[in-house]
């Protein structure tokens, strides 16, 4: 038996990888397959590549043993064409196998530079450097990307992957590390960067070289000159310098345009300061005004250029000078100055509290020269008000004593002051408390006392304006601590009517709690204040962390928040007095007991009911805090607080309107709400005014209208008396509603000063008048009226011009009528002379006519009743005016009794005009003969009246006639017992006004007619025939 064997593969060919570097030839393989058969095989190979076209190829075949066949394919020098799949196939007769490998051809990454070597960078700038890979045959995986920086070669290189900078050089990797920007590029970074690209099979790496170089950039860029000369040309000489830095070095050229635009080329002189550092510097000798324009320096090299120029100015200054100021005495330092420039100076004292200044102007040109413009439109001086350069003054004193005094004559008027006069006053009064002021110095206390309460008074708004209210409250806890007291005294208290201050020394171990009592009597509405408003206790634990020896504590109480201007005022308004506790060289804060203080509050408070709070001054804010305080107990006049520091203190008033619980109807518009005293004269008041005043007028027109009353003497006296008093009553009510305008305010004030003194002034001349009828005075006749008229109404006008010296004293936070000296001297003082005078009158009056009643037959008795009357009349008004219009004063004081007063006033006035009317009017025979005729007029039955007037009147015997001569000197006459009124012919004969006469035995007897009323006279020819004519008649 034979046996034969098909082919079978005892090893198939394997498949390869090759690695190729780019398209170089890398590397030679071998293929080879091991075939058994039986018999041999023929063995042949087939290449097929990557595009499927396949051929045959040789291989080398070789008998490994009997019926083995070893084909082995060679391929030399692989590339990427030789990639493919590769089939060995043996047959014989038998049978043939095939098999076949596959042959990877993979390339390594091969690196290579965008651009070229070496690279040139320019220094601060930004520039990249970048690597591609070729992507045309399929590469090995890149396991990592490597960047390395060296400046001399191998033994310097560092790796800089992921590192943000190379000294001033900030590096940007990106395009998955195949890029590296240079950000402001230094001369760090000149070397060689390389990229290595990290393979499985290897490392690939490229290369590149950096040079570093530097467009042209200033070191130091040329300055502006200028150039200062006298007359027309100078000696001096200067010198214009650049420095450049640039690599390679550039070049440096200089270029000047002259005033008129014309440029030209000029050297320079050229230093080489360090590698690459130029200095260029261009040299002017004896500089004149051709010189004066731009000069450019300019640098260039084969990366760029750069350029800058300066500004040369030739010219001359005002010289400095020192002139006196010919408004204020002071001397103004002129610095030297430029061509139009124009020099502003701080006015003397003033510029360190204000913004006032003086003005200079420097004038010329730059080819004549610099010279100080004298024109007076170019030069202000600092204009300063004669109290204003007082007050500058007052700063250079160093005597306390005259310092004093002539602060306190300076603010004399605190309504005039401005806001810098504050600013310095303040300085002022820091540096005179600031001596330490002694108790027993009375005029320099009484001058301090007198500037701080005129402070007190300067405008609220002023004050705020001067921004000089934390100076000002220094100013009163410095003259506490600083205060000087007798060495056998610890306590002192100084008083005005504005402020309180009380100093009091304590010894710190013997300290048990102290009592302060803060009283004050201050005129300002917003703030009154009774003895005894504020109450101060101090726990014993003040001075617990104070050490040993004395301390000094010092409080004042104010009437006026003035000196504490909030920033934030909303609904919250001061509604008590202030005061502020010092304990002098000691911060007291966080008390473990508290300091009470007990407040009176103001009666706007207790009227409006409204809820109030605690509060300390806060400096920082502006404004008032309740942070330390809190209200204690609250009554309906009082509130008590406990504050655990020390401070300024008050309490606040919350007047936020209530809201409405259900929708209030469309609100009208309501009239701004008077201030306390001023609208708060209550309805009685008004009606008591309107009763006097119709009563007068209808009074007025009743004497006015009748012949026989109105060619009296005396009762021209009353009609002008009553005219006053309805002036003085619409002045009230006027003044009583102009008070939310100061201007009118004082105005009105003045208008009821000058109506109180004008009828003051009457009823001095009435009771004049009757002490004249009395004793029979001639010298009751038309002069005496005239005189009268002139004394009564222009007297009052001098004495009010002279009081409005002090016209800030007219009207004030309570009612517009005078106060202050204006109302003592101007007021009161001829008040109290014309009612002495007045009661001195009545009282001579009444004591001659009980003498004459007494002295006089019994017929004659019958006159002292009507004689009574008049006088009785004249006490009566003179009383109720003085009572009513005393109340009316008191009524609108800072006193805290208004409603009462003002309701009393009310009835009084009222009460006056009545009986004005039924004191002269109703009880007066012939008043009351023009009333029935002006009642028979109304009713129509005026004919009537007529005949029962001219019914005869009883005669008089020539004795009783005789006796009436005689009692003509109490303006009475002779009175007879007529009940009838005199016709109106009779009027003109009958009725003379009995002053007229001089002597009672040279002039015609006066006869007086039946009607007792002694402002009626007839005279008489001293016959007995006459008379009877005159009864006839």
């Amino acid at each position: 038996v034979t046996i034969r064997a098909s082919p079978r593969f005892i090893r198939e060919p394997e498949p390869e990888v090759v690695v190729v570097f780019g398209s170089m030839i890398s590397q030679d393989i071998n293929i080879s397959c091991v075939v058994y058969a039986n018999p041999e095989p023929e063995v042949y190979w087939t290449f097929t590549n990557s595009m499927n076209i396949e051929s045959i190829i040789n291989a080398t075949d070789s008998l490994l043993e009997d019926n083995v066949i070893n084909s082995t394919l060679m391929l030399k020098g692989v590339r990427f064409e030789d990639r493919g799949l590769y089939n060995c196939t043996a047959a014989n007769e038998y049978g043939f196998v095939s098999a076949q490998t596959d042959v990877q051809v993979i390339a390594q990454p091969d690196v290579m530079l965008e651009g070229d070597t070496p690279r040139v960078l320019l220094e601060q700038e930004t520039d990249t450097i970048s690597f591609t890979i070729s992507d045309e045959y399929p590469q090995l995986p890149i396991l990592g990307i490597s960047w390395y920086f060296s400046t001399t070669g191998e033994s310097d290189r560092i790796n800089i992957t992921g590192d943000a900078n190379i000294g001033m050089t900030a590096l940007q990797f990106s395009d998955s590390f195949l890029s590296l920007t240079l950000e402001s590029i230094s001369r760090d970074v000149m070397g060689q960067f390389t990229i290595e690209v990290q393979t499985s099979f290897a490392v690939s790496s490229s290369y590149v070289a950096v040079i570093i170089r530097a467009s042209p950039r200033f070191i130091r860029e040329p300055e502006a000159e200028v150039v200062l000369f006298s007359n027309s040309t100078t000696s001096q000489d200067i010198n214009i310098t650049c420095a450049v830095y640039a690599d390679p070095q550039p070049e440096v050229y200089w270029t000047f345009t002259n005033s008129r635009g014309v440029e030209s080329n000029i050297n320079a002189t050229d230093s080489l300061l360090q590698d690459d550092v130029i200095s260029s510097t261009l040299m002017l000798k004896s500089v004149r005004f051709e010189d004066r324009g731009l000069y450019k320096c300019t640098a260039i090299n084969e990366y760029g250029s750069v350029s800058a120029e300066t500004d040369v100015q030739v010219y001359s200054t005002c010289p400095a000078e020192e002139i006196p100021d010919s408004n204020t005495g002071y001397s103004y330092v002129w610095r030297e100055s430029e061509i139009e420039q124009l020099i502003r100076l701080p006015c003397p004292c003033i510029g360190d509290f204000g913004d006032l200044y003086a003005y200079r102007r420097c004038g010329g040109s730059l080819s004549d020269g610099a010279m100080w413009d004298e024109d007076s439109l170019n030069i202000v001086e600092c204009l300063l008000d004669d109290r204003t350069l007082m007050l500058c003054n007052s700063l250079e004193i160093t005597d306390p004593r005259e310092l004093a005094e002539n602060l306190n004559e300076l603010t004399s008027n605190p309504r005039d002051l401005t806001a810098v006069d504050v600013r310095i006053i303040a300085e002022i009064l820091l540096r005179l408390v600031g001596f330490g002021l002694d108790t027993e110095d009375e005029g320099t206390i009484d001058d301090t006392l007198g500037a701080l309460g005129n402070v007190l008074n300067i405008d609220s708004d002023v004050v705020r304006e001067s921004d000089s209210s934390d100076n000002l409250r220094n100013v009163f806890d410095d003259l506490g601590a600083n205060l000087k007291l007798p060495d056998n005294e610890n306590e002192a208290t100084l008083r005005t009517d504005d402020f309180v201050i009380n100093v009091n020394d304590q010894n710190v171990n013997e300290f048990e709690g102290l009592a302060i009592f803060g009283s004050n009597r201050g005129r300002r509405r917003e703030i009154v204040l009774t003895p005894n408003t504020i109450s101060i206790n101090l726990p014993t634990s003040l001075l617990e962390n104070v050490e040993d020896g004395s301390v000094r504590f010092t409080t004042s109480v104010f009437s006026s928040d003035i000196l504490f201007p909030r920033s934030n005022v909303f609904n919250l308004i001061v509604a008590s007095g202030l005061v502020s506790l010092l304990v002098v060289n000691q911060t007291i804060t966080e008390l473990p007991e508290p300091i009470i203080l007990t407040f009176m509050k103001t009666q706007e408070a207790i009227e409006n009911g409204s809820t109030v709070s605690c509060v300390v001054w806060d400096s920082t804010e502006s404004d008032w805090s309740s942070v330390g305080c809190q209200v204690m107990s609250d009554d309906n006049r009082t509130t008590t607080c406990g504050c655990n520091r020390d401070g300024s203190f008050t309490i606040l008033a919350d007047v936020t309107p209530q809201e409405e619980t259900t929708p209030p109807p469309t609100p009208t518009p309501i009239p701004p709400t008077p201030t306390p005293i001023a609208f708060s004269i209550e309805v009685i008041v008004y009606i008591g005014l309107a009763i006097c005043i119709l009563f007068l007028i209808f009074t007025i027109l009743v004497y006015l209208i009748s012949k026989k009353l109105r060619a009296s003497i005396f009762g021209n006296v009353l009609v002008n008396m009553w005219i006053a008093l309805v002036g003085l009553c619409i002045a009230f009510i006027l003044s009583a509603v102009a008070q939310s305008i100061s201007a009118l305010c004082s105005f009105f004030a003045a208008v009821l000063h000058y109506f109180l003194l004008a009828y003051l002034i009457w009823m001095g001349i009435e009771a004049l008048s009757m002490y004249f009828i009395v004793i029979g005075s001639s010298k009751m006749n038309r002069k005496y009226l005239a005189a009268s008229i002139a004394v009564s109404w222009i007297a009052p006008v001098v004495i009010v011009l002279i009081s409005l010296a002090g016209y800030q004293y007219y009207g004030d936070d309570n009612f517009c009528r005078p106060y202050e000296w204006p109302f003592y001297f101007g007021l009161l003082l001829p008040l109290g002379v014309i009612y002495i005078f007045t009661w001195i009158s009545y009282l001579v009056v009444l004591v001659f006519v009980i003498r004459r009643s007494l002295s006089s037959t019994k017929a004659k008795h019958s006159r002292l009743p009507s004689v009574g009357k008049f006088l009785m009349a004249a006490v009566i008004a003179s009383s109720l005016f003085g009572l009513a219009w005393a109340f009316a004063m008191i009524g609108t004081s800072s006193l805290d009794i208004h409603a009462p007063t003002q309701y009393i006033f009310g009835i009084l006035i009222g009460i006056q005009g009545v009986a004005m009317f039924l004191l002269y009017g109703v009880l007066s025979p012939v008043a009351r003969e023009e009333l029935k005729r002006w009642w028979y007029t109304f009713t129509c039955r005026s004919q009537k009246y007529r005949v029962i007037s001219t019914a005869p009147a009883k005669s008089m015997s020539p004795s009783s006639s005789s006796g009436a001569v005689r009692s003509a000197s109490f303006q009475q006459a002779t009175f007879t017992e007529s009940t009838m009124p005199l016709t109106d012919k009779q009027e003109g004969i009958v009725f003379m006004n009995m002053g007229e006469t001089e002597n009672i035995d040279e002039k015609p007897e006066m006869h007086v007619d039946a009607s007792d009323d002694p402002t009626t006279t007839t005279t008489n020819e001293g016959s007995v025939e006459d008379s009877d004519k005159a009864t006839k008649l």
